[in-house]
């Protein structure tokens, strides 16, 4: 498992699913993992995805260890929920607000990502399911967010958190069979 990039994989199934469904971000480089901090304005249509927040999932903390065999128990994944920023980039507001629409539509018409959706080794690493979620920030979260973007004025933006996300332990230790019984029978006579 040690070869599995969870987090990478993931971004390459949300670059595929934005760029297959919208048009006007098919091109190669049209979909961007970039701070907006570091994005300048250009003619061409973008899109970025700010991965901006990581949290522990809580509710699946506790998940129990999982058994890949008989003799051996891999400790539970770490969940996580990953929150990303998506700010369009186009010559003109009118174009970023078509890319935004159309980029709402794609993640509500797929609030679940699984099965061809899922690259790389998401299924393989426990990730058979990940939801995406609208996450909605207060005016004065995403002013906050934007002021640590220097010089950049708040632009059109909108908030999704992903989960749960899995990243498998790397921890297996050997388990011992426990409660080997004997059972011994023999013959009545009831005569």
């Amino acid at each position: 498992m040690a070869d599995v990039l969870v987090l990478r994989d993931l971004r390459v199934s949300v670059k595929n699913l934005i760029k297959s469904n919208i048009d006007d971000l098919s091109e190669e480089g049209a979909v961007i993992f970039d701070s907006p901090g570091e994005i300048e304005e250009s003619t061409t249509t973008r899109l970025t995805a700010f991965n901006y927040h990581i949290t522990e999932n809580v509710q699946l903390r506790n998940t129990e260890p999982t058994y890949p065999s008989y003799t051996k128990k891999q400790q539970a994944p770490l969940t996580l929920d990953l929150h990303f920023l998506f700010v369009p980039y186009a010559q003109d507001r009118e174009k970023e607000i078509i890319v935004m629409e159309q980029l709402m539509r794609v993640f509500h018409d797929n609030q679940v990502m699984r099965g061809d959706i899922l690259e790389g080794g998401l299924p393989l690493s426990g990730n058979d399911e990940i939801r995406i979620v609208p996450n909605t920030l207060s005016l004065d979260d995403l002013n906050k967010l934007w002021s640590t973007f220097p010089n950049k004025a708040l632009k059109l933006s909108k908030s999704y958190m992903f989960t749960p996300v899995r990243i498998p332990s790397e921890v297996i230790e050997d388990t011992s069979r426990s409660g080997e019984s004997v059972i011994s029978t023999s013959r009545m006579d009831y005569s």
